[in-house]
């Protein structure tokens, strides 16, 4: 039987522990190279361009480095993107040449934190997973909430993230991606573990990129909340949305079990 005094070394060996893990880099803390990345691997922008409109007034939340906001500006949409990192949004402006869109630094779970604009919104979207840095259900039904006092009576939200398949929440899964980069013509291996925790939704993923398959990196970490079809749509309804589609993969089918992306089209009621 243990002592207390073994209990307390337990304890604090594990605190240690845990304090280690929680100070690995962030994926985001190297904003050039998860842009490369990005750039190179995504595919979504033209899915996109077919809900905004030339001239439609769009904000999109958590935008990042601009990969999205600077597509829909290119094409005429006029476009305001608000992120809480200011690495992810110094590199926005660089990209954004031409000051096409407007950058505004902030909590979007926040109210007061979002940009100040007199009139409404015709499209609000989350790209790229924003949606699964959202870990709480109360903190995604305040996102709704404030999106929809500033929605147009006839915009649209439009939110994608990945969906809850085997490949993804089962224990020990991994994913290996292999892509040119666009530049320097190397091939490179994108390596993803995936601890995905059932009782909270939550997945922290560990990145690693190599130049070789199967030569280990240090890695960078990241914990994002993986959210069922059933819990948007539910949560979208609660705030006072109509969900009108919903669909998988960066097409305009509907969404079916096993496909990798789940994407959503909400209106007001």
């Amino acid at each position: 039987m243990l002592t207390l005094r073994a209990w307390k070394v337990i304890v604090i060996v594990y605190a240690w522990l845990c304090m280690i893990d929680s100070h690995k880099p962030s994926i985001y803390d190297n904003v050039t190279r998860y842009a490369e990345i990005a750039d190179t691997i995504c595919d979504d922008c033209e899915w996109w361009e077919q809900y905004a409109d030339c001239g439609d007034e769009i904000l999109e939340l958590g935008c990042g480095y601009g990969r999205v906001a600077l597509y829909l500006a290119a094409r005429g949409c006029r476009v305001t993107g608000i992120d809480c990192s200011a690495l992810m949004l110094d590199e926005a402006r660089r990209r954004d040449q031409h000051s096409l869109v407007q950058w505004h630094c902030g909590d979007f779970t926040q109210a007061h934190e979002w940009p100040q604009k007199p009139s409404s919104w015709d499209g609000i979207i989350l790209p790229a997973n924003t949606i699964a840095h959202i870990h709480q259900l109360h903190q995604l039904q305040q996102v709704w909430q404030i999106a929809l006092s500033r929605l147009h009576p006839a915009g649209s939200i439009l939110i994608d993230t990945f969906a809850p398949t085997p490949n993804l929440c089962s224990p020990g899964a991994s994913i290996l991606l292999n892509y040119t980069h666009a530049t320097d013509g190397q091939v490179y291996h994108l390596w993803e573990q995936h601890d995905y925790h059932p009782d909270t939704g939550i997945m922290t993923m560990e990145w690693q990129h190599r130049l070789h398959p199967d030569h280990p990196v240090p890695g960078q970490m990241v914990a994002l909340r993986v959210w069922s079809v059933a819990e948007l749509c539910e949560s979208l309804q609660a705030a006072g949305c109509t969900v009108r589609h919903v669909a998988g993969d960066y097409t305009n089918k509907l969404y079916a079990p096993g496909d990798e992306l789940l994407l959503i089209h909400a209106v007001k009621q």
